[in-house]
């Protein structure tokens, strides 16, 4: 059992494929250590600047970034097309601010993060490792003559996966510690106790996924006699796996619609309330109105009317956005590659659940920014999205101008150091353990049921 061991390990090392990859990752690992250091010290540099500034009367914006996280190395997980800063305004108006356009003619480059290199690079690699390692036995007649001994299909189809997985190990062992040691050296807080457990939880959820693709070939190298035909098939699930993410975002869309975001710029800029107006004109002109004080506080409270109808447009939004994304990535659960970025998300503190998880924790701080407003001014400030703008109207024999309430009426003169600080929740390795286990579940589903797939395949194969 040694010998055939040492054999498969010898003809995978010796192949030209296993050099290229060597140095190939080599190259994407140390690219990978040399750039994400720079770029999560100038998010700190900027995250340390501007988070947390309250811009006083009459703005009442206060801004709020998101801390970047020291593990985005792991998986940037699209951070770079999200929103890099939030205003939060009164009555929890929270509003992305977008530095620049991402235009969408231009292909999205991947960033060379760890989940891209692996799940790009060493998955294709296993397949080429693995397509031929029965079909390709069984067409040279080595298969047949290496059963003739007193050895087991059992044992030889283990020493066929773990020289794959052995033979893969070097290569990606060898560009992860390069990697580390560029990081270490460029960023030293990244050794932290808490990163040390996510990063081991990255290895085992590595060599987890590579082993969905080592089983996959050696199930499909086991009931496909020609080994050509067995590379084909594995390409074509090795892309099917790919795309999964954007075929079921376009499935998401048909079953989840969204108000297209033209409407909703539409909305924001043209903001038209002429049948408020006019319903609030008849009630003027009914007589509901005694006094010009009264007039004037509830053509106040009619305009917060509108600013919450806005927000509540936004929010639904925003809402009907998240639903769409969830719908999408639990369909693209299907797929290994998709459960193995995700995972990448949960361990490095981006994607999808980060900014989900820092938008609530921005809405929780709202009530304490709201309740800090009310204290200073006697009632919450007005401020509005849509801007302000007013009518006239007639009211006992004379014209009076109705305005949208302003926060420039609020007089300046406190201490903007009394603000309350807003506190990000940081992610513990318990949590970040609890938001990947769903996805770990389903990427240890897949190997067993390949592991089974395999054997059986290999069981049941004519070795003639």
């Amino acid at each position: 059992m040694k010998s055939v061991i040492e054999r498969e390990l010898i003809d995978n090392i010796k192949n030209f494929r296993f050099v290229l990859l060597f140095i190939f990752s080599t190259l994407l690992f140390f690219l990978n250590g040399m750039i994400y250091p720079e770029k999560y010290h100038n998010d700190l540099t900027y995250y340390s600047s501007y988070n947390n500034k309250f811009f006083g009367t009459p703005s009442l914006n206060y801004r709020v970034i998101p801390k970047p996280g020291p593990l985005s190395f792991i998986a940037e997980g699209g951070d770079k097309h999200r929103p890099r800063e939030y205003w939060l305004r009164p009555s929890c108006s929270i509003r992305p601010i977008q530095h620049k356009r991402h235009d969408n003619e231009i292909p999205n480059i991947p960033e060379p993060d760890w989940a891209f290199i692996i799940k790009i690079i060493f998955s294709l690699y296993v397949i080429l490792m693995g397509y031929n390692a029965i079909s390709g036995e069984k067409e040279q007649g080595t298969l047949r003559l290496v059963l003739s001994n007193p050895f087991s299909r059992i044992k030889l189809i283990v020493i066929k996966y773990c020289a794959i997985m052995i033979t893969v190990s070097v290569p990606l062992l060898a560009g992860i510690i390069v990697n580390l040691i560029i990081i270490n050296l460029l960023q030293p807080d990244v050794f932290a106790a808490a990163t040390v457990s996510s990063l081991l939880i990255m290895l085992v959820t590595t060599f987890a996924y590579l082993s969905v693709f080592a089983l996959l070939s050696l199930m499909f190298s086991s009931i496909i006699h020609q080994s050509s035909l067995v590379l084909l098939a594995l390409m074509v699930i090795w892309i099917g796996f790919n795309i999964t993410p954007d075929l079921t975002g376009i499935i998401s869309s048909r079953f989840a619609p969204v108000v297209s975001e033209m409407d909703i710029a539409g909305k924001y800029n043209d903001f038209d309330f002429t049948e408020n107006y006019e319903s609030f004109r008849q009630r003027v002109n009914q007589g509901e109105f005694s006094t010009e004080e009264e007039l004037r506080n509830a053509s106040k409270q009619f305009y917060i009317a509108l600013q919450k109808n806005f927000n509540d447009q936004i929010n639904d939004y925003r809402n009907s956005i998240n639903q769409r994304i969830k719908l999408a990535r639990n369909l693209s659960r299907i797929s290994p590659t998709a459960l193995f970025q995700y995972i990448s998300e949960s361990i490095a503190g981006t994607g999808f659940k980060r900014e989900k998880n820092f938008l609530d924790d921005v809405t929780k701080y709202s009530i304490i920014y709201d309740t800090f407003l009310t204290e200073k001014f006697g009632e919450l400030p007005a401020k509005f999205d849509f801007g302000g703008f007013g009518f006239t109207v007639d009211f006992n024999c004379k014209k009076v101008r109705i305005s949208s309430p302003s926060s420039r009426g609020i007089k300046r003169g406190f201490d903007d150091t009394d603000v309350p600080v807003f506190q990000e929740s940081k992610p513990s390795f318990t949590r970040t353990l609890h938001d990947a286990l769903l996805d770990l579940s389903g990427l240890l589903l897949w190997n067993i049921v390949l592991a089974l797939g395999a054997f059986i395949a290999f069981f049941r194969a004519d070795v003639r």
